[in-house]
């Protein structure tokens, strides 16, 4: 019998109970195991911004539940790791695709009526980059950027150079019409 109350205890302990997300003391356990595969590992932690009428209880739970309903992917999980934020990990392609979820993440949160702010972290195949722990400190740091910018996703994508910006105050070229 009291075997079979520890299973009950050790799977209550596993999710948060006002929410039913995994509870955050399991995810450096379970990004670790997904970090020895080959790929782009990401972090994303997501918070929601506090403005909202809603108990902090029911912010996360409604943006858990607006990611599942939009996008859902079998090996998505999402952990409870504070009042208002949740993270999440995954292997991707490429940086690019990286960023082309935490957009499809802020778009499917922002349909619930809620605004997010996520940080991102991610690592090459590296294994010293690929410490769960700290791409997730790393992605922490990264949320409380984008709040403070009041950006949705930081860092900002940045797919190559761009131009010098053109001031419209004097005129590069100067054009005469001939008669």
């Amino acid at each position: 019998m009291w075997s079979r109350l520890e299973k009950v205890r050790r799977a209550i302990e596993q999710r948060d109970p006002a929410t039913g997300l995994r509870s955050g003391h399991l995810f450096d356990d379970h990004a670790a195991v997904l970090s020895r595969a080959p790929g782009h590992l990401a972090v994303f932690v997501v918070e929601i911004d506090d403005r909202w009428d809603f108990s902090p209880d029911l912010a996360v739970a409604t943006a858990a539940e607006a990611l599942k309903v939009q996008h859902k992917r079998s090996s998505d999980r999402l952990y409870r790791v504070g009042a208002r934020s949740f993270a999440s990990f995954g292997l991707f392609a490429s940086k690019r695709h990286v960023y082309l979820r935490a957009e499809a993440m802020r778009a499917a949160v922002s349909v619930a009526g809620l605004e997010p702010f996520i940080g991102v972290a991610t690592a090459d195949e590296s294994p010293q980059d690929r410490a769960p722990a700290r791409l997730r400190r790393l992605a922490e740091c990264y949320r409380d950027d984008a709040k403070t910018q009041r950006s949705r996703i930081f860092p900002p994508w940045d797919d190559g150079p761009k131009p010098p910006p053109v001031s419209s105050a004097s005129p590069l070229v100067t054009v005469e019409a001939v008669p």
